[in-house]
């Protein structure tokens, strides 16, 4: 059923590529991520370590506080303008 969706294509741009997680990726899909993690293997795709998946979700973390702060600024500087 979700082998249509479950490819080494799909898997190697989603996971290896664009560093979505396997639960991410099971939730799009609507299984369970056991499912997921079942075809990396079948697919000799190597898992990240947990160090790995940590860092993206900081980096993730750390990008958005930028964007943030860029919507603070630029929302002060509109206020500033109309005094």
């Amino acid at each position: 059923m979700y082998e249509k969706y479950l490819t080494l294509e799909f898997l190697k741009k989603e996971y290896g590529e664009n560093k979505r997680g396997c639960l991410d990726i099971a939730k799009e899909i609507g299984c369970h991520r056991s499912l997921v993690l079942r075809y990396l293997k079948k697919f000799n795709i190597p898992r990240r370590s947990r160090l790995e998946a940590i860092s993206k979700k900081r980096e993730e973390k750390k990008k958005l506080t930028e964007e943030e702060k860029v919507k603070r600024r630029e929302k002060l500087l509109a206020k500033a303008s109309i005094k």
